[in-house]
C-alpha cells in the first residue's frame, strides 16, 4: 500500500467552481509521477488525496490501473454542473483479471458531509454542495475496507457503520496544513 503526498492549490478548487479548471502538463507530470512512483515500489493499492485527480483523467488511470492491477482511492476534483450543483467525489478503482484480460471497476463515493468552510465557499459561487446519502464497504483480494472523504470522517455515527466488518478504514483528504 502507498499513500500519496501531493500539494493542493485553493486556485484550482476556485477554477473548477467557475468552469476554468486547471489541466496544465505540470499538474498532469505531478499525478503521473505519483503513479510511477508507486509502481516502481510494486505498491498494490495507492490512496491519493481529497480534490485530486481531473474528472477527465479518470478512463486513462483506470487504465493504467488495470493493466498494473493496482487499486487505486482518490479524490476527484470538484466538478460543477449546468444546475449549479457542485459534486465531490471519491473515486475507488479496483483492478481485476477475468481469464487472461484485465479490468478495473471504477466505483464513485458522493460526498455525505461537507466541511463548513467548504459548503460556505461552495456556496459563495451561488452554488450547491450535492450531498450522497450511503457509504459502500469493499472487498478486494480479500481486504475489506470503507473510504470516507474528509469530513465524514467526523461523524462518529458514519465512522461505526462498518464496525467488525473493515479491516481498514481508507481516508482521503485535503489537509492544508501539511505541505
Amino acid at each position: 500500500m502507498a499513500i500519496g503526498n501531493a500539494r493542493l492549490y485553493e486556485s484550482d478548487f476556485k477554477k473548477s467552481l467557475t468552469g476554468k479548471t486547471n489541466r496544465s502538463f505540470a499538474r498532469y507530470q505531478q499525478v503521473r509521477k505519483l503513479l510511477k512512483e508507486a509502481l516502481s515500489a510494486k505498491a498494490d493499492l495507492l490512496v491519493l488525496p481529497e480534490n485530486f485527480l481531473p474528472w477527465e483523467w479518470l478512463p486513462d488511470i483506470s487504465r493504467l490501473c488495470a493493466n498494473n492491477q493496482m487499486a487505486l482511492i482518490t479524490g476527484i476534483e470538484h466538478i460543477a454542473s449546468g444546475a449549479r450543483r457542485v459534486y465531490n467525489l471519491t473515486a475507488v478503482i479496483l483492478p481485476y483479471r477475468e481469464n487472461d484480460y484485465k479490468f478495473a471497476q471504477i466505483i464513485c463515493h458522493h460526498k455525505v458531509h461537507y466541511s463548513p468552510n467548504e459548503a460556505r465557499m461552495i456556496r459563495g459561487y451561488r452554488m450547491e454542495p450535492f450531498h450522497g446519502t450511503q457509504y459502500q464497504l469493499f472487498c478486494w483480494r480479500d481486504l475489506w475496507f470503507s473510504v470516507y472523504c474528509c469530513y465524514e470522517l467526523a461523524s462518529i455515527a458514519d465512522r461505526s457503520l462498518f464496525q467488525a466488518l473493515a479491516d481498514l478504514t481508507v481516508a482521503v483528504e485535503w489537509n492544508r496544513d501539511v505541505p
